[in-house]
């Protein structure tokens, strides 16, 4: 890639092994030493970050999207290096948007994605095979992430298989699916989130990862910290 993401490298390099939040709307740990948030940004908002990633997302419908506003996205990403990647942006079949639409928007931030050669989050609900069809469209894009996963675990393997990453929010009553995707996916290609659900707790998320995977914590927090490395 062309621009090295040094920020990433210096906030791991703690003495503790931090929890990381892979993604999330709001910092509410910005202060503790043992919880890392990487904020999601979606153009337009005026938010305290520290490390963050920002795009269109899908629910806006196209709000402040413009060439001029890609371009001031490519700047940021290229100006700040607390700027790790790009999105989340995507598509999404539920909602009240024109798909259309949706699909340029995405498209256009792939190109740009593309040329930057970065990484991006994916925001995907029930449009997993346009996603699958889109992405060797764009070879240069250094590496994806599909966050939120909640489906199963046979639609993960294909994903997987076809080169993403996965950031899963599990927590008990999670379906059976999910659970299993949890379980049994590799751990290479595993991030954990809270996204915009406040009542989830990131180090909770953790201790539920471990136990069902029968994995040491620390050793769980030191693999997630790795992935980061390697998708940023």
């Amino acid at each position: 890639t062309h621009f090295k993401k040094t920020s990433l490298v210096i906030e791991l390099n703690i003495e503790n092994t931090p929890f990381i939040d892979f993604h999330t709307h709001q910092l509410r740990h910005a202060e503790s030493d043992d919880i890392l948030e990487i904020l999601s940004i979606n153009f337009g908002e005026n938010k305290v970050k520290n490390l963050y990633t920002i795009g269109f997302h899908p629910w806006s419908c196209g709000e402040n999207f413009s060439e001029p506003n890609l371009d001031a996205v490519s700047q940021i990403f290229e100006d700040d290096e607390k700027c790790l990647g790009w999105g989340e942006c995507g598509l999404d079949k539920l909602i009240d948007c024109d798909a259309t639409n949706q699909l340029l928007i995405f498209e256009q931030q792939l190109d740009r994605a593309n040329r930057l050669e970065c990484s991006i989050v994916i925001h995907c609900v029930r449009a997993y095979d346009t996603l699958l069809k889109l992405k060797p469209n764009y070879p240069k894009i250094k590496n994806w992430v599909i966050h939120g996963y909640a489906r199963h675990e046979i639609l993960a393997k294909t994903l997987m298989n076809a080169g993403f990453y996965l950031s899963i929010a599990p927590h008990e009553k999670s379906s059976l699916g999910l659970l299993k995707t949890m379980r049994e996916m590799p751990i290479d290609r595993l991030f954990l989130e809270t996204d915009s659900a406040s009542w989830l707790d990131i180090r909770h998320i953790y201790e539920l990862v471990s136990k069902e995977r029968k994995m040491d914590l620390d050793d769980l927090k030191r693999q997630v910290i790795e992935n980061c490395k390697n998708f940023f």
